[in-house]
């Protein structure tokens, strides 16, 4: 369970998480892409779903 915590403290101060329930969207290397995912589904519905998975660079590997 220590390690839980551990994890779980670890994951707030890196993204910033000041309140739950909050969605980070973050891409494989860790970087955050949008802290305000709520905000965006939302807004915009699962629409920013592509938006995501693009600046994320999902596809990279999958060029024809």
């Amino acid at each position: 369970m220590g390690h839980l915590m551990a994890a779980s403290t670890e994951l707030r101060k890196r993204y910033n998480v000041t309140a739950t329930p909050k969605l980070v969207i973050v891409k494989q290397n860790g970087e955050v892409i949008t802290n305000q995912g709520r905000k965006q589904i939302r807004e915009r519905g699962l629409t920013c779903l592509q938006n995501w998975l693009e600046a994320a660079d999902v596809f990279q590997n999958f060029s024809g």
